[in-house]
């Protein structure tokens, strides 16, 4: 049971917290961290796009960037992170900053973010819980290839789950799209969803990139059995 979360400014309702249970996904919800003042452009001069692909799609950022760390840390992530999943410890796993430029045709299949690269498994071999926070860095809509998921698919594991991304490659026909809902998402302000949920990147029909950092979360306790790079937080720092 989360203890001392009531103290917090980045306290969520309980209807934003019911919402999430309902849904899978909460947001868009704002960052005040210091430490997005010209991470953008940081990112960028790090991680040029790829003239090839006219994309960057940098994984563990964090681990040449402690600019990303510490907003990975900053209590308007972790607050509500640590709400949703009901403890005060988490363990930030894993990050990623994605760029989709202009006209790049990158559309993800839907899939579930689970399994031994996701988060890790219980010593039984069920798919530890994780949560996504996707932060804009310059807005995300529709037209410029925001994210899209199907809201309440995170009670359950689908497909071949054990192969990660490529779980629900024969099963992309048969999901019911119609509930499907666009993360519309201001730059500097994110969305949380449960990693369950079956999710998908849309592509980029915009004039300009659409950046993001994505940052991977789950509950402290579970972070023993896993070889991902893990840095503790919570809701005492």
């Amino acid at each position: 049971m989360v203890h001392s979360i009531g103290t917090s400014p980045y306290q969520l309702s309980q209807e934003q917290v019911s919402r999430f249970r309902r849904d899978g996904v909460l947001g868009p919800l704002p960052s005040d961290s210091p430490c997005l003042e010209g991470l953008l452009e940081l990112l960028q001069e790090a991680f040029p796009s790829g003239a090839a692909g006219g994309k960057s799609n940098a994984l563990d950022p964090q681990l040449r960037m402690p600019e990303i760390q510490d907003l990975a840390r900053h209590p308007s992530l972790v607050h509500p992170v640590a709400q949703l999943l009901g403890c005060n410890e988490l363990s930030f796993f894993q990050a990623r900053f994605r760029v989709k430029t202009s006209a790049l045709a990158d559309l993800q299949p839907w899939h579930q973010d689970v399994g031994a690269n996701h988060g890790g498994l219980f010593d039984d071999g069920t798919p530890i819980p994780s949560f996504t926070v996707w932060l804009s860095l310059d807005g995300a809509d529709a037209d410029s290839g925001a994210v899209a998921l199907l809201p309440g698919t995170h009670r359950s594991l689908l497909g071949e789950w054990q192969k990660g991304f490529h779980g629900l490659r024969g099963s992309q026909d048969s999901l019911d799209t119609s509930q499907t809902m666009t993360l519309v998402t201001p730059p500097r302000h994110f969305h949380i969803f449960h990693s369950w949920v079956v999710h998908c990147s849309l592509t980029n029909n915009s004039r300009k990139p659409r950046s993001a950092l994505i940052l991977r979360y789950m509950d402290r306790r579970h972070a023993v059995h896993v070889s991902f790079p893990h840095e503790p937080c919570g809701l005492n720092g």
